[in-house]
């Protein structure tokens, strides 16, 4: 009986040994900074049971204490700072908010003690508070927002900072100004998975159209988005804006919109944050059951939550319907303004071909006194001039050109509406609806020939019946299991405990007949 009773004894301590061993090696794998170190952990971690390693991950990592204040870091070739506030207990999970600079068309990054000035000036008060994270990554030609290698850069500076902090994956919020407030809207478009709330603060979502990838406005229902912007704003006036925030939010966007008095300035922000804060407070990030997802890269923007497109091919589908607002052109004139004149009067610097001014006969040289019959001794006075026109209608322009007085005929076209929004030849389109009930997820696929589904727990649950239908057509039945390499991988890629995707169902769509 001794005998038997050492041998249990033997028996429970190996055992407990070798889960500290493997559980040390998960620790390793979550917190390698490379995939190469990652890598040596992976023989232990495949002989684990997988339902033992699932409810591991879902654990995640362990933290330990950290000292508060500023800290640097860089990812993807990113600079960034970050704030670790007094009140993080590495016991519970804290919330982040990226805060993305303006004016990123630069050469050079913007040295990060200013950014900590930045971030603190608005932020700082609320995370000291509250025990928010803060962090200010640095932008520059190569790594906008907007462009794909921004958006892998703040994706891995967020996996970096989880290695080391307890953050909520409930609660990372994006938050931005002019272009920050632009890349903010990319994210919202283009790559939401990692983040829960967007708030973009006089931005352009236009921005990210024309420098990053296509934006279709459907893609704003998937996360919650609280958008400012400014009556006097001179590149983003709220007016030129209110109508495509309008049409996101016919297209169904989870969307505030908030328009204040003021101009390209976040002076509104210190009276702003508790609405703000309100906001981000009722939109912790859940997995949703719902998903639809425009697309047209696959390659860098595929994703969105536990849906990944793929491959595109026309001939597919029905096409769903697309919200693009349209927008009236500006009245032009078509002249450039010489700068060091200085009046009475506006002289032309240069002329732009295909404008009125052009077809007029207007000259580089020439000094504009009037037009439509009012007095221009300005570039203010100009400028209401040419605001008070009438597109298609006839008006006159005094110029005084080599001592002469010339009286020119000119007439703005008719402005023809343009969508906002570009829209490539080829893109597609995914709605998808899962219920829990009874293991059916339906799906709408329009251009779509290839897509995955990350079976992603709690919405999905390892050995539970699963029917995935296409168009109408079931091309997936049965219990998946997990899958130990899937869930290694995006347990490192995706570093959330609320949402851990443990296996896939790759699909291929039929063309339409």
């Amino acid at each position: 009986m001794r005998r038997l009773l050492v041998c249990a004894l033997c028996a429970v301590c190996v055992f407990v040994w070798a889960q500290e061993d493997w559980y040390k090696a998960l620790q390793g794998y979550l917190r390698a900074e490379s995939k190469e170190d990652a890598g040596k952990y992976l023989d232990a971690l495949k002989k684990v049971g997988a339902t033992d390693l699932l409810t591991a991950v879902q654990k995640g990592l362990t933290y330990k204490k950290e000292e508060s204040g500023w800290v640097e870091l860089k990812a993807e070739g990113m600079p960034a700072t970050l704030y670790v506030p007094p009140k993080y207990d590495p016991a519970k999970p804290a919330p982040i908010l990226f805060f993305l600079h303006g004016a990123v068309n630069r050469p050079q990054f913007i040295p990060l003690e200013g950014l900590k000035k930045y971030i603190a000036y608005f932020w700082k008060d609320k995370a000291d508070k509250d025990g928010w994270f803060l962090c200010a990554p640095a932008s520059k030609r190569g790594l906008m927002w907007w462009q794909a290698a921004g958006t892998r850069a703040l994706e891995e500076l967020l996996r970096k900072i989880k290695r080391r902090y307890n953050i909520d994956e409930r609660r990372v919020w994006v938050g931005g100004f002019s272009d920050g407030g632009s890349g903010a809207f990319h994210l919202a478009a283009h790559a939401p998975t990692h983040f829960a709330a967007l708030i973009p603060l006089n931005g352009n979502p236009v921005v990210a159209d024309r420098y990053g990838a296509p934006v279709f406005v459907e893609n704003f229902k998937n996360r919650p988005i609280y958008a400012v912007h400014t009556e006097n704003d001179a590149l983003y006036p709220a007016a030129v804006m209110k109508p495509i925030m309008d049409a996101a939010k016919k297209a169904g966007a989870n969307l505030i919109h908030r328009i204040l008095p003021g101009i390209h300035r976040p002076d509104y922000l210190p009276n702003e944050l508790p609405k703000i804060a309100e906001f981000l407070a009722k939109n912790p990030l859940k997995p949703s059951p719902s998903i639809t997802w425009f697309v047209t890269d696959t390659k860098n923007y595929g994703r969105c939550d536990w849906l990944v497109v793929r491959q595109l091919k026309e001939g597919i589908g029905e096409k769903p319907d697309c919200v693009n607002p349209t927008t009236k052109p500006r009245k032009v004139l078509g002249v450039r303004i010489d700068t060091k004149f200085a009046g009475p009067g506006v002289r032309v610097g240069g002329v732009v071909k295909g404008t009125a001014a052009a077809a007029a006969g207007i000259q580089p040289g020439d000094v504009i006194t009037k037009l439509a019959d009012k007095d221009v001794k300005n570039l203010s006075d100009l400028r209401d001039a040419i605001k008070a026109l009438t597109p298609g209608k006839p008006f006159s322009v005094t110029v005084q050109r080599g001592g002469n007085t010339l009286t020119l005929n000119a007439k703005l076209p008719k402005p023809k509406p343009k969508p906002v929004f570009t829209r490539p030849e080829l893109w597609g389109a995914v709605t998808a609806s899962f219920s829990k009930n009874d293991g059916s997820l339906k799906i709408k696929a329009y251009n779509v020939s290839k897509l995955t589904i990350l079976l992603t727990y709690p919405l999905f649950e390892p050995g539970k019946n699963l029917q995935i239908e296409v168009n109408g057509k079931v091309v997936y039945s049965g219990t998946p299991q997990i899958d130990v390499g899937t869930l290694l991988k995006f347990a490192r890629t995706d570093m959330n405990r609320n949402a851990v995707v443990w296996g896939k169902v790759d699909v291929e769509v039929e063309e339409s007949k």
